[in-house]
């Protein structure tokens, strides 16, 4: 196959169509644009796109494990990215809206589209797909450091907390604000004051798991979400606040300038400090600002259970 070829995983569980399907592909259009993949399951589907490296799905509705509308939930659940072009043997404009409305990029029925209509189908949604991702970063990523946003973060906790609330779970959540940050404006200029952002960014990625959430929500200020389930979420809270704080302390070189700087993080908890994003967000918040108050480069905890401050000098 081209190294240029489009990768579609195909899943349907009617041979006689899959290969009907491949041969209409082949007759108009060549199968060197297609590196088409078989599979006849959802189970097999999931699996062989744990493998990446799809540009498309064209996907049966009716397989022998699953039928209906799940089919797509499932893949988008796990692959979010993926367009999916559905090749239905149901003539249903209501079936056609539904798939569209729960993440398919295209409807299509069998025996009413060539080689060309299912060309035009899987390239249309492979660049609607690409334009989408352009739009959703430029409005959820932050262009300076690109982190998640203060919008994204939000939408990660409200889940975040949706699943805690069903599962009896915990969230552990970071306030983390810069330590005299403007000084570092004034001193040095708001290009050395990008920079810094930056650096605080990769420190804060580097430092944390990448299961982890770092997002920049606003100014010098950045939250995390911690992704630990571990009874003892203090425990887990200080490790992770303990390796930030010295991380932060660190000089930081940028051209002839080495700017020493340093960061205060307030941790908070679902649901000892609320049941909602505002509730857990002022609580971090808070305790942010008391570990400020108390000198900077340390980190405390929120008005909870057992509640304590550490200082790390």
């Amino acid at each position: 196959m081209s190294g240029d070829a489009v990768r579609v995983l195909h899943v349907e569980d009617d041979s006689v169509d899959a290969l009907l399907t491949q041969e209409i592909l082949h007759d108009e259009v060549g199968m060197n644009q297609f590196d088409v993949v078989h599979v006849d399951s959802l189970k097999s589907a999931l699996r062989e796109l744990g493998r990446k490296g799809y540009d498309a799905v064209l996907l049966d509705l009716n397989l022998k494990d699953i039928s209906g509308i799940d089919n797509i939930l499932a893949i988008k659940e796990e692959n979010p990215e993926i367009p999916v072009v559905v090749l239905s043997g149901m003539d249903s404009y209501k079936s056609a809206i539904e798939a569209i409305d729960n993440g398919a990029q295209e409807y299509l029925v069998k025996g009413h589209c060539d080689g060309k209509v299912i060309r035009l189908a899987l390239h249309s949604s492979i660049r609607r797909k690409s334009v989408e991702r352009r739009l959703f970063k430029q409005a959820n990523y932050d262009d300076l450091t690109g982190l998640p946003n203060r919008r994204l973060f939000q939408d990660y906790l409200e889940r975040a907390i949706t699943k805690a609330k069903r599962w009896d779970a915990h969230e552990i959540v970071m306030f983390v604000d810069l330590d005299n940050f403007k000084d570092i404006n004034d001193n040095f200029g708001h290009d050395v004051g990008n920079a810094v952002l930056k650096e605080a960014a990769i420190r804060m990625t580097s430092t944390l798991r990448s299961s982890d959430i770092v997002a920049r929500y606003g100014g010098d200020e950045f939250v995390v979400l911690l992704n630990d389930r571990s009874e003892d979420f203090q425990s887990s809270a200080r490790q992770a606040a303990t390796k930030l704080v010295y991380a932060f302390n660190a000089p930081f070189e940028y051209g002839s300038n080495v700017i020493q700087f340093s960061a205060s993080i307030g941790i908070t908890a679902y649901p000892l400090a609320g049941d909602d994003y505002s509730s857990v967000i002022n609580s971090a918040d808070k305790a942010m600002y008391r570990a400020k108050k108390n000198g900077g480069a340390q980190f405390q905890f929120a008005d909870l259970p057992s509640a304590k401050i550490f200082a790390i000098s």
